[in-house]
């Protein structure tokens, strides 16, 4: 209750799941998002004719490609089934 309480102070929703729907909700709106914004970072990375054509539509897309890549790295291994489920639904 304290950390649902501090949750919603900072302005938060938060909302009480099995940590198996947890798992599979994040697949979706953080574990793979970061994914594809990763992939695609990379992929521009690697076409350094594309550099200055980019618009706010592939900054905002990319953006969360920033994050720490060692960070993601433990994420997604630690999430590996889960990612890889929702994934292979989509």
């Amino acid at each position: 209750a304290t950390v649902e309480a501090l949750w919603r102070a900072v302005g938060a929703l938060p909302e009480r799941i099995a940590p198996d729907e947890h798992d599979r909700k994040m697949a979706w709106v953080s574990h793979g998002v970061h994914a594809a914004a990763a992939a695609l970072a990379r992929a521009i990375d690697t076409e350094p004719q594309l550099a200055g054509s980019a618009g706010p539509g592939l900054l905002d897309t990319t953006r969360v490609a920033g994050a720490p890549a060692e960070l993601w790295t433990e994420i997604l291994l630690g999430n590996r089934a889960p990612v890889l489920r929702e994934i292979g639904r989509a």
